[in-house]
């Protein structure tokens, strides 16, 4: 089995990458969340589509809300743009509001 060795120009870009989706890890989650709770369910590609989000993007940070537990998947599947089934996620519990009526994200 050929295995690729990740060059050091490669490991500097996947730094910068999750170095920027780090900056903005709450913005993303809040956008995700906010858009399932108020569609009362979407797939990934759903999400992609609503958000202008890239795939990557969008499931990584889908797949981090699960594992928050603040995400479920419904058992209902829905075809993407592309043919393929997709897992429809709900939200398993809204998050407090404050007085401004901004939704909070303490995770």
């Amino acid at each position: 089995m050929n295995e690729t060795i990740p060059t050091q120009e490669h490991i500097d870009t996947c730094v910068f990458s999750r170095d920027k989706l780090a900056k903005n890890k709450h913005e993303y989650r809040h956008k995700i969340y906010s858009e399932i709770l108020l569609s009362g369910g979407a797939t990934c590609d759903e999400i992609e589509v609503a958000l202008n989000m890239k795939h990557q993007t969008a499931s990584c940070f889908i797949s981090n809300l699960k594992d928050d537990e603040l995400l479920y998947d419904t058992g209902d599947r829905r075809m993407t743009r592309y043919g393929r089934k997709a897992i429809v996620w709900k939200v398993c519990v809204p998050f407090s509001q404050e007085s401004s009526g901004q939704m909070v994200f303490s995770k």
